[in-house]
């Protein structure tokens, strides 16, 4: 705990530093995403796609070659999941999430002519808003429905396959959720800076925080990338 509050210190005491020559920078982007999980060094099911956003806020200093990015980002991403049968009874399956993220990054911005070889790298801090896993049921020719599994808050939803009583049931002995919300880890990425206005990069995210909340023995973390377009002003 102490060497991490030496390193926020360092980093906050480096950012009132550059205010007092710092070249101020807001940025909004956006772009494709592809993440997935990993267990214990191989992946957990199919990859996630799906859209991120970020607004952005870049002190820059040393004339304007470093600087230190920080924002708020928004992400969303689904997944189709693997099928499963028995007899006439059959279910596709789908996850949807959604996240909001805390970047503190550190940028180095390298003029060449009229463009930027922009480097940069830091971490993050994620929280999970939704967490849904969607089974669409088909009984033969008796019908079809859909349940839903809130895994971050640990609760089912059906639109009346299972009976209210029995679904209240259910619901209050599921307990705790098995997936964290909180989610950290590193980041690193680079892209080409054109004129002072439009940044084209690209950026991977290596998660350290383990999903599975209530299993040490089996540790499950993100890892993605991400390719967006953002706009300085």
């Amino acid at each position: 705990m102490k060497r991490y509050s030496v390193f926020v210190l360092i980093v906050c005491t480096m950012f009132l530093l550059s205010q007092k020559r710092a070249d101020a920078q807001f940025m909004i982007g956006a772009g494709y995403d592809r993440m997935a999980y990993v267990l214990d060094e191989g992946t957990e099911g199919n990859p996630f796609d799906g859209f991120s956003a970020e607004i952005g806020y870049t002190a820059k200093f040393a004339k304007g070659v470093l600087g230190i990015n920080f924002g708020v980002g928004y992400e969303f991403n689904t997944r189709r999941d693997n099928s499963f049968s028995a007899g006439e009874f059959e279910a596709d399956v789908s996850t949807q999430e959604q996240y909001v993220s805390v970047p503190l990054r550190f940028v180095i911005d390298i003029p060449v002519s009229k463009v930027g070889i922009v480097l940069y790298g830091g971490g993050y801090a994620s929280y999970g808003i939704s967490g849904l896993k969607t089974y669409e049921f088909r009984f033969g020719e008796e019908g079809s429905g859909n349940i839903t599994y809130d895994y971050f808050n640990a609760r089912i939803d059906s639109d009346e396959i299972i009976p209210e009583p029995v679904l209240d049931a259910i619901n209050r002995g599921l307990g705790e959720s098995r997936y964290s919300k909180l989610e950290y880890g590193v980041q690193a990425g680079g892209g080409l800076r054109l004129g002072n206005n439009v940044l084209l990069h690209g950026l991977y995210s290596y998660g350290l925080g383990n999903r599975n909340a209530h299993d040490e023995g089996a540790k499950l973390t993100r890892r993605g990338f991400s390719v967006r377009l953002s706009f300085l002003f």
